[in-house]
């Protein structure tokens, strides 16, 4: 009895070790196919397994010795059946992991192994070393940088989080670099910062941007028989389509655009050649403009090596130029043996064939593929000499020869005046090319052998959490202090109002006004860190022109006599960007004194450093007499407004942004309220405005007046006018103001004006009030209130995914700001006046109880609730409300989905939020017939009216553009 009680538990223990080890084998499988998975968790899994194959064996036999006979036999098969499964899953895991470790040794080891390890086979094929490019923040770029990064490291299982994390950080600079730079170096913290860095750099719609960008702002073709220029636009073109492609963004979505603002690059004998080559088409796109340059680069390509001599030029053949340059100010004379930069840059590095910047088989004196800044950078990271370009060098010691175009201490290649000159040449030759009429600074060329430097400074401007680095030009011809608007935002610097100014540009008879905002700049002098506070005007653009600083060895000169100017080595003969004009207003609070150091030159002493003014013998190339702000289209004014999305006006260019948008934003998310089905909100007031603001009465009163004169007039316009109004007293949109509330609240009074559509069929008239209105010297509604950061996607992305889609979509809400419940408090700040019986004189004062349109933060308001009441819902809908908040434009939904039964689930699901919300979706359209009869099925109503296109009529519009949802096709 007692040995068949042992068996029993014996066999207990068995079957639940052999569970284990079937749990196992089927873990160990599944790793096994996996391709990320780690040398460590094999090795664990193999060990398991061993230990539990030992624990069977010794249950087995103790089993053995109990069985009777007759049961032994078919005990030792399935005893063995386990035995093979353990056995061949093990032998797997042993060869995985011996392929693993030799994979880790082949790519790690890689550098670092001596030869006598490797294969003897492949001893002479000596692979170059692999190397990362490092990534610095550029949209354009990050494909190819996390392409290298992700084989070469990301997946690499035999590297640790901790060894990943390190190859990231010095695969990394720029803001890419800051990006992830809080994170410390741990095993936990790498994925978080891949996310942030995919989150930041990676998001398809950035990228997709990017690389349209760089479509658009392609340099023209300047010479359609120059080979090297014509293939690089080719290669250039070619490497934005293929990144396109890559990021699933098909061509026909952006060809006719594309197409046609390339072909403007073109020269006019190109452009002609095209032109005849496509006669026969009625349509082209851009793979018809890719073939038609592959041809040409092509038949050139074959020209070129017809023509060209048999036997290739030596080296160094012909690329010696002359120059005879007057030796500039303090420069040390030209050895007669020394060779021309172009050499020293050509033969910077023999080890390195092609070109030093961009790797190309061409000279690298004379690259075109990037600019003189980026040039300047590269040769900086890899610590090599501006002037010579040789490694190990300083320019502070270097005897090689100046810059032969400017005769500065620096290398031809990296010469700013060089690549400004070809610019001019380029802009001069493309406004030929246009009909356009371009405003240019005023800038007057001369060849002056005595060249003038004016009173320039390089000076820290301090912002809330960051300071920026900027040039300060000193001008007391100008009334006021002005900065570049985009240091001033890039800083967050502090609004302090603003001012209208009369601009006079150099030679023009009338002004041109313009209200800029006035912000408090905090400088600080870079030498001994000596701080003051002033007061700058916002302005786009200072000038299009740059502003010369000392040559080095005026600087030299200067610190010998203790009088040491701001610059540094890198700032010398280079052209800089004026970022700060201290105007009239300022110069004599910063200026302390001057020492004339000869006849023509001074050196000033301000607050912020020592500089320069007046004559020194020394080449300039330009006098600059006044400035002016501009702008210059390289393409059609029609297209660049497509594109440029700031010019449509959701984002208002109010004179005061009060709160910063975070704050702004949480302010809303606080304050918002659901009351009788619908949002509620207060008006985004700045900070002490509201207590600043007038009433507006009698300008409202008056502007009324003459709207009642109108109606005596036109009757008929005052019945539709009253139609209107009285339909928002029934919906309760507005309200009557009481006696008692008129004589206790603080107000404003809006003006409004009836606005007639003769071609909409429904809401012919519409009536428009006024929120920019104020009494002279007083403050108008839309002053006191933000404006409200841009919550609207890109409207470039918003359209190509529109037209990614098989089946698409439109809808609007009706009335959409009128959904939204204003605040109690804010609602006397919307009065108006209305008349309910014309020949009475009895005024009627009303209110708005809803968001009205005629307000700057309108927009912002409906974006801030939609998208607050998407993410509440966003845990019922995850897809659909995800989708919603990429594609509202203002109150317009543009969408769509791979297929029918997708788009029937969004439309669907997108009603029943947008209901919960208090507002309607209306006015549905499609291009697809089976979406269009399920609609009707489950009761959306569509927009099937006689204006589409198809009937004759108006085209439906799409964010702007006519759309015919029968055909699919959008016009232009």
């Amino acid at each position: 009895m007692s040995q068949k009680t042992d068996l029993e538990r014996l066999k207990k223990q068995r079957s639940s070790h052999r569970g284990q080890v079937t749990k196992l084998i089927s873990k160990a499988e599944n790793r096994l196919t996996n391709p990320d998975v780690k040398i460590d968790e094999l090795e664990g899994l193999l060990i398991q397994l061993q230990t539990k194959d030992e624990q069977l064996k010794s249950i087995d036999s103790k089993i053995e010795n109990v069985l009777d006979l007759t049961e032994i036999e078919s005990e030792i098969e399935k005893i063995d059946e386990y035995n093979e499964d353990i056995v061949f899953t093990s032998v797997k895991l042993k060869n995985k992991i011996k392929l693993l470790q030799s994979v880790t040794e082949q790519v790690i080891s890689n550098g670092r192994e001596s030869p006598s390890n490797r294969n003897k086979s492949n001893s002479n094929a000596k692979l170059p070393k692999l190397k990362i490019q490092t990534y610095y923040g550029d949209p354009s770029e990050y494909l190819n940088f996390w392409n290298q990064f992700e084989n070469a490291v990301d997946k690499n299982s035999s590297l640790s989080n901790i060894e990943k994390f390190s190859y990231l950080f010095s695969s990394l600079g720029g803001d890419a670099l800051s990006c992830i730079k809080g994170f410390a170096i741990s095993d936990d913290n790498y994925e978080s910062a891949i996310k942030l860095l995919k989150d930041t750099f990676g998001q398809t719609d950035v990228l997709i941007n990017a690389h349209v960008s760089k479509l658009l702002n392609m340099s023209p073709l300047k010479n359609s028989s120059n080979l090297q220029e014509l293939r690089n636009f080719y290669f250039k073109c070619q490497t934005q389509i293929r990144s396109l492609d890559s990021l699933g963004v098909k061509s026909d979505t952006y060809s006719v655009m594309l197409s046609a603002i390339i072909l403007k690059l073109f020269p006019s004998d190109l452009a002609l050649e095209f032109g005849k080559a496509q006669i026969s088409s009625s349509n082209h796109n851009l793979e018809d403009l890719m073939k038609f340059l592959h041809d040409v680069v092509s038949v050139r390509q074959r020209t070129f090596q017809i023509q060209s001599p048999s036997h290739p030029p030596h080296r160094g053949e012909n690329l010696q130029y002359k120059q005879f340059v007057r030796r500039p100010f303090g420069a040390p004379s030209r050895s007669k043996f020394a060779s021309s930069a172009s050499e020293m840059l050509t033969n910077a590095s023999p080890s390195i064939s092609g070109c030093l910047f961009c790797g190309q088989g061409h000279l690298s004196h004379l690259c075109e593929n990037s600019n003189a800044k980026k040039k300047r950078e590269k040769l900086l990271r890899e610590k090599r000499c501006l002037l010579c370009c040789n490694l190990n060098c300083f320019v502070k010691k270097c005897k090689g020869a100046v810059c032969s175009f400017c005769n500065s201490r620096h290398a031809r290649a990296i010469c700013f005046k060089l690549e400004n000159s070809k610019n001019q040449k380029s802009e001069n030759n493309s406004e030929k090319l246009s009909n356009e009429v371009v405003s240019t600074a005023t800038n007057c060329m001369v060849n002056d052998k005595k060249g003038v430097l004016l009173q320039c400074v390089k000076v820290d401007i301090v912002g809330n959490k960051i300071s920026d680095c900027v040039y300060a030009l000193y001008d007391n011809g100008s009334e006021r202090t002005f900065l570049r608007k985009g240091i001033s935002e890039k800083l967050g610097l502090r609004v302090v109002g603003s001012e209208k100014l009369n601009i006079y540009s150099f030679g023009a008879r009338k002004p041109r006004s313009q209200v800029c905002r006035k912000v408090e700049v905090k400088l600080r002098n870079i030498l001994d860190g000596r701080e003051v506070v002033i007061e700058a005007l916002e302005i786009e653009e200072i000038s299009r022109a740059s502003i010369r600083v000392p040559d080095w060895d005026v600087c030299v000169e200067m610190e010998k006599r203790g009088l040491a100017l701001t610059f540094d080595v890198e700032d010398l003969s280079r052209n800089c960007q004026i970022s700060l004009l201290v105007g009239a207003d300022y110069y004599w609070d910063l200026v302390k004194g001057f020492q004339r150091l000869n006849s023509s030159l001074v050196a000033v002493e301000t607050v912020l450093g020592w500089s320069l003014q007046g004559r020194c013998d020394e080449l300039t190339e330009s006098i600059l007499v006044n400035f002016v702000i501009s702008e210059r289209e390289l393409v059609s004014a029609e297209v660049r407004r497509f594109w440029e999305l700031e010019s449509l006006g959701i984002r208002g260019d109010g004179i005061d942004t009060g709160l910063n948008e975070q704050d702004i934003l949480k302010e809303f998310d606080e304050s918002i309220q659901f009351v009788d089905n619908r949002y509620c909100v207060k008006l985004p007031w700045k900070e002490g405005m509201q207590e600043k603001l007038g009433t507006n009465w009698q300008v409202a009163l008056r502007r009324f007046n003459g709207l009642v004169e109108r109606f005596k007039r036109d009757p008929e316009l005052y019945r539709e006018y009253g139609e209107v109004i009285n339909g928002y007293l029934q919906e309760g949109i507005v309200e009557r103001c009481t006696s008692e509330r008129l004589a206790d609240e603080s107000s404003f009074y809006l003006p409004h004006h009836a606005v007639v559509r003769d071609d909409k069929v429904s809401s012919r008239l519409r009536i428009v009030f006024d929120g920019a209105s104020h009494a002279e010297g007083q403050y108008s509604l839309n002053d006191c209130l933000n404006t409200g950061p841009n919550l609207y996607p890109n409207l470039f992305e918003l359209l190509i995914k529109f037209r990614e889609n098989a089946v698409t979509y439109i809808a609007d809400i009706r009335q959409a700001f009128l959904q939204i419940l204003i605040d109690a408090e804010d609602r006397p700040f919307t009065r108006f006046f209305w008349k309910e019986d014309l020949n009475s004189d009895k005024l009627t004062v009303l209110n708005f109880t809803r968001v009205l349109f005629g307000l700057t933060p309108s927009p912002y308001l409906l974006a801030a609730t939609l998208k607050y009441h998407f993410e509440k819902n966003i845990d019922l809908f995850p897809e659909t409300c995800e989708s919603l908040l990429k594609s509202f434009w203002v109150d317009d939904l543009v969408g769509g989905a791979d297929d029918v039964e997708q788009a029937l689930k969004t439309t669907t699901e997108s009603v029943k939020i947008l209901k919960d919300a208090g507002m309607i979706l209306r006015k549905w359209q499609t291009n697809s017939k089976e979406l269009r009869e399920d609609w009707k099925k489950v009761g959306i109503e569509t927009h099937e009216d006689k204006t589409t296109l198809a009937r004759g009529g108006v085209p439906t519009k799409v964010l702007g553009l006519a759309w015919d949802p029968d055909k699919d096709i959008i016009f232009f």
